[in-house]
Formats: C-alpha cells, sequence, structure tokens
C-alpha cells in the first residue's frame, strides 16, 4: 500500500521536474549581447508554440484560436469571426532585439506569414449589398481564408529589475506601459463559401470585397492585432514572473534592483 506521505513526495517532485523542463532549455546571455538575446528569444518562441508552457500556464499559440473578432467594413456589412485559426505564429523571424537596462525596456521588432481559417458571420447588410446580391437577407454566414505575408511588429515593453523574497532577481513586467505597432506588407482575402438567403454569394462579395483588400485587412489586422498583443503580453509576463534572471542572464544585474 502506498502511503499518502509517499504520494506527496512523488507529486511534489513531479512538479519540481515540470518547472525545470522550461528552465533547462534557456540558455544564458550577457544583457548588452543583442545577438544572443534575439537568437534565444527566437528559440524560445519556435519551442513553446505548439505546445506552450504548462507549469506557467500559457496554452499552446500556434495555431493561435480566434473567437468573436468582429469587422466593420465600409458600412456596407459587418464580418463576424465566429471561430477560427492563425498559423505561422512559431515561424515569426525576430530582426531586432534590444535590452535597455537603465532605461527599463526592451524592444524587438519581428515578420511574421500568417495564414488564418475562419468561420464568419455576415450581418448589418446594407441596401447597396443586397441589391447587388439580389436579396434582401441581412444576415449570412460562411468561411474564408486570410493570408498575411510579411506582417512587421514592433514591440516596446517596459519593466522595473526586482529582487523577491526567494533573494532572487526577477523581471517585474509593466503591461500597461507597453508599446506596440503592425504594419501588414502583403495580404489576400477569400471567402470559400457564403450563405445569405440560402443561396452561396461567395463569388459576388469576393467580387466586391477584392479592390477593398487594403480596407478590409486594416480594419481587420487592427482588430487581430488586439487579440495578437494580449497573447504575447500574457506570455511574456507569465515567463518573467516565474523565471529568475539567473536563469537567463549572465550579467549581474544587482545594481540594478529597484527595490533593494
Amino acid at each position: 500500500m502506498i502511503s499518502k506521505c509517499t504520494i506527496i513526495a512523488f507529486t511534489c517532485a513531479l512538479l519540481t521536474i515540470c518547472e525545470s523542463a522550461f528552465v533547462d532549455t534557456l540558455t544564458k546571455c550577457e544583457v548588452d549581447d543583442k545577438a544572443c538575446l534575439k537568437e534565444l528569444t527566437q528559440k524560445m518562441f519556435i519551442k513553446i508554440a505548439p505546445t506552450g508552457v504548462p507549469e506557467y500556464n500559457i496554452p499552446p499559440y500556434d495555431p493561435l484560436e480566434l473567437k468573436g473578432i468582429k469587422v466593420p467594413i465600409l458600412g456596407l456589412l459587418t464580418i463576424t469571426i465566429e471561430e477560427g485559426t492563425a498559423r505561422g505564429i512559431k515561424d515569426c523571424v525576430f530582426n531586432k532585439f534590444n535590452v535597455n537596462i537603465k532605461k527599463g525596456y526592451l524592444s524587438m521588432a519581428l515578420t511574421c506569414d500568417l495564414d488564418v481559417d475562419v468561420k464568419v458571420k455576415l450581418g448589418d447588410i446594407n441596401e447597396v449589398i443586397q441589391n447587388t446580391l439580389g436579396t434582401k437577407a441581412i444576415e449570412g454566414s460562411g468561411s474564408a481564408k486570410l493570408k498575411l505575408d510579411k506582417l512587421h511588429i514592433k514591440i516596446k515593453y517596459f519593466y522595473d529589475i526586482v529582487k523577491r523574497d526567494d533573494g532572487k532577481i526577477y523581471i517585474d513586467c509593466k503591461p500597461e506601459e507597453a508599446v506596440y505597432d503592425y504594419e501588414v506588407g502583403d495580404a489576400k482575402i477569400l471567402l470559400e463559401k457564403l450563405f445569405i438567403g440560402g443561396v452561396d454569394v461567395a463569388k459576388q462579395v469576393n467580387g466586391i470585397l477584392q479592390p477593398n483588400t487594403k480596407v478590409l485587412v486594416s480594419t481587420f489586422g487592427s482588430e487581430f492585432f488586439k487579440v495578437a498583443k494580449n497573447v504575447v503580453a500574457d506570455i511574456v509576463h507569465a515567463i518573467f514572473d516565474k523565471t529568475s534572471t539567473d536563469h537567463f542572464i549572465s550579467t549581474d544585474l544587482s545594481p540594478h534592483v529597484k527595490n533593494a
């Protein structure tokens, strides 16, 4: 018969092993070694994208689940993404990575090519669209594909360096001060099926949307980016909050501790 103490000891050991699994994948960099930090971030991003980090409560983010994104299109109609996925995040390339230890911020730039598959619902279809499609229906539903090429993302993240009760140094994030920017190099959208009033009008609606791809992508990109930046913020905060700097920074950061 297995004793209660044995079960508790086994559970503690298992948790310790799980916790060390992510930490053990990290390499150490000097805080001013931009190339090393960029490589570390790139490898970490690729490794955890499909699996997440369970012990840090970070879910997988490639594919990234999308839901409830509402996009108004030129006052003609509203497209709501009921559910879908964005793939290709793990293949994003980090172009720049910089840490300013004195001013307390890190900045990064990355480029992504993403494939988005979604189920959509159309609403608020105005009379112009109704007349073009020959229907009085004001709602519809279907599926669509969106391809975002050369999505350039810039992030500036602020933090304090602090010492906690365990005697170790951590990066204390300030997500509310983060600055994000993005630009889409090229984009394509294709409605595969779209039923309005029981009729598949995907071809006609594609004809309406294609000339307005830039406007559509700009609007969708803004809403998609809100989702993406929240994911990034959650990942950065979870990793820094639970991982002391001695696991990935070889520089002595004690002179920069704010609460010493």
